[in-house]
Order: structure tokens, then C-alpha cells, then sequence
């Protein structure tokens, strides 16, 4: 009766757990499970005692073995779920079940968006955008103001894309699109036809702004080379450098798909 009473606690505890928040879901499925583990070696341990009072020669039944392994297990489980081996046990289940892209994703988009992988690939594949870069303006890149880029934005898929532009909004608009066009130029030579890319003032859709951001890593992802227009001010704005590192873990580490194109007087911004 004991022993299904804790059974029926730790469910309740498990079913109240806020599901929609899958992370803290899952560490109260892991706050249950050692809490269930230590609930029931304690009474099996209760039982085995009282059985012993009672009959002596218990203790030569294989029942009451039986009975002493699971206690052995119910303690080494109690005891082994501590946070550090927690975390050990779910990236060791992340390896073994998820591509290393989607690990990624999941890990990005929950600090972005709280959302699951799945739910933020989805809506982020439904949401991609790119815009040719013939239908940018130097004045497009001076400032995060709609300049009306979205309406020429067109839908993609992911990995159609040529290249996510990763700017900071405090370099100068001119130096940057000369930058990008000197890009675009020796792409359009290379490959009969003007670049498509990936621009934040683009791209997003600016009434969904919160909603668009969630998706920046399968935005990255979907891209085939990363552009960095590395001003003065890039490396300052942590913004540009999260872009840098999505990118980087969703490609595992492909050097060669990052294209850095510096500009600018960086001396005024290096630290003494």
C-alpha cells in the first residue's frame, strides 16, 4: 500500500509539471524519478525488516534476493541522479538520438525562443525569406528602420540560400554595402547570376519580430555561407557574435563557409 501510494505522488508530481516548458518538464521528471528511487528503498528496506521479525528464514527465499537487488538499485539510482550526471545522461541520450545540426537547434532556439527543436525548425522553415541582393540600397544599411526590403523579400527553402548577412547596425551603412557589393560582384561573375541572402531588416517580418528571432538558427542554417561585414563595431555587439557561434555549431565548424569581409578604421575600437 506504501509503495503504491509513492507511486501515485510521483505521478502527480510528473502530470503537474508544467509540459509546456520542456526543459523545466524534464528536470522535474528527473527531480521525481530520484525522489521515487529514494522513497522506495527506504520501504523495501521497512519490509524486509518486518519480514525478517516475522520468519527468520526469509532471508534464504529467492523473493527476499529479489527483493535486495532492488533496493541495491533503488539507492544507486537515488544516489546516481545528482544534477552533474543528470546533465552527463541527457547529452549522452542527445548524442545517441539527434543529428549534431538538430542538438544545435535545440539547444539555440531554447535560449532564443524557449520553443522545442521541432517547433522551431518548422516555424522557421515556414517563415524564410531571401532577397536578391540587386534589390539592396546603401541606404537599406544605415539603419534598422523599414526601408521596405520585406515586400521584396521572396519565400525559400532552407539551404537555397547563398549567404546570411551578419552586420552591426553601428558601422556605417555606405562602407558596408560597398563591402557586400564587392561580394555580390565577384559572386554574380562566378556563378551567371546576382547573390541571394539573408538580411535581418529583410528577412524578418517586422510585425513578428520576437517570433522571427527564434528561428535565427535555422535562418543560419539554411544559409550557405555565412557574411560577415566586419566593421569597426562588429565584434563589440554581442548580437554579431551569436551569430558567429550559431553558425559555426550548426555547420559543425566549417571554417570555409564563413566569409569575412573587414572595412573600416578598426584602431578606434581596439581596447589600449
Amino acid at each position: 500500500l506504501l509503495q503504491a501510494l509513492a507511486q501515485l505522488l510521483a505521478a502527480a508530481a510528473l502530470f503537474s509539471s508544467p509540459l509546456r516548458v520542456p526543459r523545466r518538464a524534464l528536470t522535474r521528471l528527473w527531480h521525481t524519478l530520484r525522489c521515487l528511487y529514494a522513497t522506495q528503498s527506504v520501504l523495501t528496506l521497512l519490509q524486509l525488516g518486518m519480514a525478517l521479525q516475522l520468519d527468520p528464514s526469509f532471508k534464504h527465499s529467492l523473493f527476499f534476493a529479489h527483493r535486495v537487488v532492488w533496493c541495491v538499485n533503488a539507492i544507486a539510482g537515488a544516489v546516481v541522479l545528482t544534477a552533474r550526471r543528470r546533465r552527463r545522461i541527457q547529452a549522452s541520450i542527445a548524442r545517441a538520438l539527434l543529428p549534431e545540426d538538430r542538438r544545435g537547434l535545440a539547444a539555440v532556439g531554447a535560449l532564443m525562443g524557449g520553443k522545442t527543436s521541432a517547433t522551431a525548425f518548422a516555424a522557421a522553415a515556414a517563415s524564410f525569406r531571401s532577397l536578391s541582393f540587386r534589390q539592396i540600397r546603401p541606404g537599406d544599411l544605415a539603419s534598422s528602420a523599414d526601408s521596405g526590403l520585406h515586400a521584396l523579400t521572396r519565400p525559400a527553402k532552407l539551404g537555397e540560400v547563398d549567404a546570411f548577412v551578419s552586420h552591426s547596425w553601428l558601422d556605417d551603412g555606405e562602407a558596408k554595402f560597398e563591402a557586400l557589393a564587392a561580394w555580390a560582384e565577384s559572386f554574380e561573375s562566378e556563378h551567371g547570376r546576382p547573390a541571394c541572402v539573408w538580411l535581418d531588416k529583410a528577412c524578418i517580418n517586422q510585425e513578428h519580430i520576437e517570433a522571427s528571432l527564434a528561428g535565427l538558427p535555422a535562418y543560419l542554417s539554411g544559409c550557405r555561407f555565412l557574411l560577415v561585414l566586419a566593421g569597426p563595431s562588429y565584434l563589440r555587439r554581442l548580437w554579431c557574435v551569436v551569430e558567429v557561434f550559431v553558425f559555426s555549431l550548426m555547420t559543425r565548424g566549417s571554417a570555409e563557409r564563413i566569409v569575412v569581409l573587414p572595412f573600416g578604421d578598426h584602431s578606434r575600437h581596439t581596447p589600449a
